[in-house]
């Protein structure tokens, strides 16, 4: 068995959010959205208190589930988190104490204190909220928790809005001798932006870690993930992202940034990433910019994010184009001076590779090539910068 190093290897599983032992999840549909077609209220449970980590929406308009997950954020600790969708609970006068209700009701159906319960609210901003329809749906929501994969498919499928399919994964991976698991549910496809990039997303795993260091693996991994993904420039008030842990993998518990918390947050990034990628597939294709050989990790994040929102860039892109210039005006938009004399600039997807730019000028290359690489589902855009030892990857769509 595996006992040291970083193992790389994630294994896709079935289970979704149940596929970590100690969690259950349900999905339901009790009219409490704008499509009564499908589910719109969901919930996963953990069996008993178990950490818990988050990272929040920083759009300046804060709905109310936000500040009150914030709250009951506060112990590290928590038993579960509800989400309705179809519309969110935003600009309601009474949007706390329709929160703390909801909160409340499902605390005393699972045997647990509100303040253990966190909760979401996403979709149409500024219609009336349905409180008593989701009150009314809360016990049959408990009544139907389980397991299951199907369980867990039906939690993702009450988190859609806009969202064109249902979006769940699991994998398997390992920690020295350990395996362990990690699952998610999410949803997104507008209002997809940075800071924090806005999607909804409870993850859980088994992996035995403190609560503090579960959140600085979150908080660092949605740095170089979430946070660099981007479809419209548009931020949600409304959406987090949680994980939770039930400590039943059998490592040791993580406890500070060793080398087994390493290959935890390695593993968590790897996830994470993978979310972006599902998330920017709903666009008609994917967008992916990496940024190497950066001074720092500022510079390389900050050119990489600028890409993926670049909508100049994006047209051409869309055009099946390619313009150097936009490209160029991308890595001059940072703050510090770059040269270029080093830069090196490639083109590719899955029906071939260019070089674009190299020794500080632009290279003559073929429309018709560059055509054809950009006909494909996945395009990457990689700058070289030969600066330094730093990268990113930010994820769009086309």
């Amino acid at each position: 068995m595996r006992k040291n190093g970083v193992n790389k290897t994630l294994t896709p599983i079935e289970g979704g959010v149940c596929a970590p032992v100690g969690f259950r999840a349900s999905g339901i549909r009790c009219g409490c959205g704008v499509n009564d077609a499908k589910e719109d209220l969901a919930l996963v449970v953990a069996d008993k208190r178990f950490p818990v980590a988050a990272v929040f929406s920083q759009n300046a308009l804060v709905g109310a589930p936000t500040a009150i997950s914030k709250k009951h954020m506060q112990s590290g600790f928590a038993r579960a988190v509800v989400v309705n969708s179809g519309i969110a609970n935003v600009f309601a006068e009474d949007g706390e104490e329709i929160a703390r209700s909801i909160c409340a009701k499902v605390g005393k159906k699972l045997g647990a204190d509100a303040d253990e319960i966190l909760i979401c609210s996403t979709g149409e901003i500024g219609l009336k909220f349905p409180t008593d329809k989701i009150l009314q749906g809360v016990d049959f929501l408990v009544q139907s928790l389980d397991n299951t994969h199907e369980n867990s498919l039906a939690a993702a499928r009450a988190l859609m809005t806009t969202d064109k399919r249902v979006k769940q994964l699991s994998y398997s991976f390992d920690l020295g001798d350990y395996p362990c698991k990690i699952g998610a549910i999410f949803k997104g496809g507008r209002r997809v932006c940075p800071n924090m990039a806005t999607t909804l997303c409870v993850l859980t795993t088994d992996v035995d870690i403190t609560s503090e260091m579960l959140q600085k693996a979150l908080s660092a991994a949605t740095n170089d993930t979430l946070n660099l993904l981007d479809l419209d420039g548009i931020s949600s008030p409304n959406d987090a992202v949680y994980i939770f842990t039930s400590r039943a993998a059998g490592n040791y518990r993580i406890s500070c940034a060793d080398s087994e918390y390493k290959k935890f947050a390695a593993a968590l990034e790897r996830v994470l990433d993978e979310v972006c990628r599902v998330i920017a597939k709903e666009g008609e294709r994917l967008f992916v910019w990496e940024t190497v050989g950066a001074k720092s990790k500022r510079v390389a994040r900050a050119i990489a994010k600028a890409a993926v929102g670049a909508n100049a860039l994006k047209a051409r892109l869309e055009q099946k184009e390619m313009d150097i210039t936009s490209l160029l005006c991308v890595i001059g938009g940072v703050e510090e001076k770059l040269g270029l004399e080093n830069t090196e600039i490639i083109l590719s997807s899955q029906k071939g590779k260019l070089t674009l730019f190299m020794d500080g000028k632009a290279l003559t290359v073929s429309s018709v090539a560059i055509r054809e690489i950009l006909s494909a589902d996945e395009i990457t855009i990689k700058i070289d910068l030969g600066e330094g030892n730093y990268g990113a990857r930010a994820i769009g769509c086309v």
